[in-house]
């Protein structure tokens, strides 16, 4: 018997792991922001990153998260 591979599987496994690696990126941005700010982010903060759909943007908070120096700068670069 030949396997064959499914399209729409493969689309669903490539799906699931593109959200896996989101989910990923806004758990260090906020593990970070806890480590590096000493304290609890604000769930409005929290609710913030976990809405953003974008890696790319996702990636930018955080590499903002490492340089700046303040929270109060860094919800500068949030925009929110």
């Amino acid at each position: 018997m030949e396997m064959t591979e499914s399209q729409v599987v493969n689309e669903w496994i490539s799906r699931g792991e593109a959200r896996g690696r989101l989910v990923g990126r806004r758990q260090s941005l906020l593990r970070l922001l806890t480590k590096r700010f000493s304290g609890a982010v604000p769930d409005e903060v929290v609710r913030f990153i976990n809405e953003q759909e974008s890696p790319e943007v996702l990636d930018h908070w955080f590499d903002a998260a490492v340089e700046v120096y303040t929270f109060p700068q860094f919800l500068a670069v949030l925009k929110m």
